[in-house]
């Protein structure tokens, strides 16, 4: 006697390229899709699609899916200035099976928002922390990937704080470390600078403690520098006016303490670290470790798909 199992496979939707429509009433993308057959004559048939969100929520909804054909279009105008994401889902034996993993098409309206930062800014830290206990981390915000990888090359003195000269390995260029992103949902984007040129960025220098046993604190000191067009290295002054001098973080073990600085004065920023030091380390646990947050403060959450390269 032989038994026989049947598995139905999900839906897969195609891979496909990001639209750019027009405000005006029609089709905005067709989408296609497979229903996991192995027979590639019917691997397309009973595809049931629908949207699962859209952002943003808007009464009554202007945007619709053709359940059968896949046909994502807008049936009034769409809003100008407006970023739009929709979540859209494939459901085999016509909407009685099982559904794909949803996929987001996204798009923008008019202006893409002249308050956006640039994507490499917008999408951060990439990676994960790389400085310890005993190391210092220099990170720039350039419009070159090539100038300066090392930050800073000499020593700088802010007050009666020293931060020392970093080497290549202790540092982080923002465009070096982001130069292109997309996928296959997503057009391939080269960046073009890791500089502030307009938005408003948010810096968060953050330290975190994992397995530490001590009872004694680590701790690490920064400051923020700023250079414009013409001119060195100042301190830079944030959204709010405030200059930013030496700013200390201290962590216990098994938790994480940070500073968030907001700017929106285009041109080229910095963050110098000194070592980080304390009762962990010097027990020498390696379990703290320093990394700099960053991204576009208006737009926290959101895709960095339409920010300028």
């Amino acid at each position: 006697m032989y038994s026989l199992t049947l598995t139905n496979i999900a839906p897969t939707i195609d891979a496909f390229t990001q639209p750019t429509p027009t405000p005006a009433v029609g089709t905005i993308i067709t989408l296609t899709g497979k229903n996991g057959s192995a027979d590639a004559t019917v691997n397309t048939t009973e595809l049931n699609w629908s949207i699962v969100s859209i952002s943003p929520v808007e009464t009554p909804a202007k945007i619709q899916i053709n359940a059968t054909t896949g046909e994502l279009s807008n049936d009034a105008i769409l809003t100008d200035a407006t970023f739009y994401s929709i979540s859209v889902k494939a459901t085999d034996c016509n909407g009685n099976g099982l559904d794909s993993a949803p996929r987001s098409v996204e798009f923008q309206i008019g202006s893409a928002a002249g308050n956006r930062v640039n994507a490499a800014l917008c999408q951060g830290w990439q990676g994960s922390a790389f400085t310890g206990c005993g190391e210092s981390l220099g990170v720039v915000f350039s419009g070159s990937r090539f100038t300066p990888l090392a930050v800073p090359t000499s020593s700088v003195t802010v007050g009666s704080v020293t931060y020392p000269a970093n080497n290549a390995v202790n540092s982080y260029n923002v465009l070096d470390k982001n130069q292109s992103s997309g996928s296959g949902f997503e057009p391939t984007v080269n960046h073009t600078t890791g500089a502030l040129e307009q938005g408003t960025l948010y810096i968060t220098p953050t330290l975190t403690n994992v397995g530490g046993t001590g009872t004694e604190d680590d701790t690490v000191t920064f400051t923020i520098q700023f250079k414009g067009t013409t001119g060195g290295w100042v301190q830079a002054v944030d959204s709010s006016s405030n200059e930013i001098r030496n700013i200390t973080l201290q962590v216990g073990n098994n938790a994480t303490v940070s500073s968030k600085k907001v700017f929106d004065t285009p041109g080229e920023y910095r963050v110098l670290t000194t070592t980080i030091t304390g009762g962990m380390c010097s027990l020498g646990e390696s379990g703290t470790s320093l990394k700099v947050n960053f991204g576009d403060e208006n737009y926290i959450g959101q895709s960095c798909f339409p920010a300028p390269a």
